[in-house]
């Protein structure tokens, strides 16, 4: 099924973006316009093959521009974060683990080997309020789903990040405790995904980047699995 035939998608403003990346496909601006266009797709409702279209067609464009247009080198090791963030949720909602499984390790192990909390508020231009939250919430999206569906990935999710599924208890990590029995507890029905990005220069170290989530959006993961994800 070709998924511009869905009556809710704006073909016209798609082929737009389609005609800008074939014309220039090393433009990071094109691809930005192209994956935010069908990202609002992806987490609203739709038909099932639908949708299934549109998470194929996000990670060819999401993969061809890591791909194209980051090349390894220091600066470019945040954005590529931030892509492969965004990622991971489509491989989740795709009900490709394993894969989404090494697009997190392509983060690299220290991008969830302490709390991943943003520095600061942020304040958009439009008003909008985007409060840090912990980036570990992205684990602990594919913990949610593995605890239902496959618990030998679950056991190699705590193996390979142990920080992450570790309640200290100590009087020093009482955030962290609370955001991971919060995500494994209070929202254990629901997947998170990002609604917001920012890379930060730190004072002690290189750029770093950070994504924020709403707690009043969010995934059903009983939804997910029964439509066959």
């Amino acid at each position: 099924m070709d998924f511009t035939k869905e009556t809710t998608i704006d073909r016209e403003t798609y082929d737009s973006l389609l005609r800008r990346i074939h014309y220039d496909d090393r433009d990071i601006v094109m691809y930005e316009n192209m994956l935010n266009f069908l990202w609002e797709y992806i987490i609203a409702p739709i038909d099932t093959d639908t949708k299934e279209e549109l998470l194929e067609e996000y990670t060819h464009w999401n993969m061809q521009m890591i791909d194209k247009c980051y090349y390894h080198i220091p600066q470019d090791v945040p954005y590529a974060g931030i892509r492969l963030a965004y990622q991971s949720i489509v491989d989740l909602l795709s009900g490709n683990y394993e894969e989404g499984m090494v697009h997190l390790a392509r983060m690299g192990e220290d991008a969830f080997s302490s709390d991943g909390k943003a520095p600061k508020l942020f304040l958009s231009g439009k008003g909008q309020r985007f409060e840090p939250m912990s980036r570990l919430f992205l684990l602990y999206n594919y913990a949610k789903v593995f605890d239902r569906v496959n618990p030998e990935l679950l056991a190699e999710l705590k193996r390979r990040y142990p920080f992450a599924f570790t309640v200290f208890n100590d009087g020093a990590h009482e955030e962290h405790d609370r955001f991971y029995e919060e995500q494994m507890d209070l929202y254990r029905d629901v997947i998170f995904y990002p609604v917001f990005e920012r890379v930060y220069k730190q004072p002690w170290g290189p750029k770093e980047f950070y994504v924020y989530f709403d707690r009043n959006r969010a995934i059903s993961i009983e939804d997910m699995i029964k439509s066959g994800r």
